[in-house]
């Protein structure tokens, strides 16, 4: 059983509309069944939307099953009220394509975040904000390549071609 830690990067933004950048971290653990735990404010609020990201990534594409042989665990706490985490799909679809990425023997992508809410069918609609969103990630994101949202990527097909153009052979 190997463990990787992998930091998810959130952008958001607070109650006075003002763009900011959180991270929950992330370890995935082989060789398990599916079980995501969380721990902490931030964490806890994302589990739910967490698990549900893998239940509709692994009913569009038979490949993604293989997130189900994982365990999850989310730590991250902050000094923020979250009142939604519906737009935190999209950064949760980076980062379960990174966990299919290490599962299937390849690198992670590092340096990619975004916003938009994930549907049943695997398709993203557009969050609010993603401008203020974008700057935070810009200014506050450590390694920061790209800022994804629907316009660039309409589904978590095309994010994961996405991913492929980065060209990470495995490690």
């Amino acid at each position: 059983m190997d463990h990787h830690v992998h930091s998810i990067y959130l952008p958001a933004y607070d109650s006075s509309g003002e763009g900011l950048m959180t991270q929950v971290t992330m370890t995935l653990l082989t060789g398990k069944s599916l079980r995501v735990t969380s721990s902490g404010t931030l964490a806890d609020a994302l589990k739910n939307n967490f698990t549900r990201a893998i239940e509709i990534m692994s009913s569009v594409r038979e490949a993604w099953k293989l997130l189900l042989s994982a365990e999850y665990r989310l730590e991250g706490e902050g000094a923020y009220i979250v009142r939604d985490t519906k737009s935190a799909g999209m950064a949760i679809g980076i980062a379960l394509i990174n966990a299919h990425r290490i599962l299937s023997g390849f690198n992670s992508v590092p340096g990619l975040t975004g916003t938009g809410v994930l549907r049943n069918d695997g398709t993203f609609d557009q969050a609010k904000g993603e401008d203020k969103k974008f700057s935070a990630a810009k200014l506050n994101m450590p390694g920061f390549k790209k800022f994804v949202t629907p316009e660039v990527c309409k589904n978590l097909f095309q994010l994961e071609y996405f991913f492929n153009s980065f060209n990470q052979p495995g490690g």
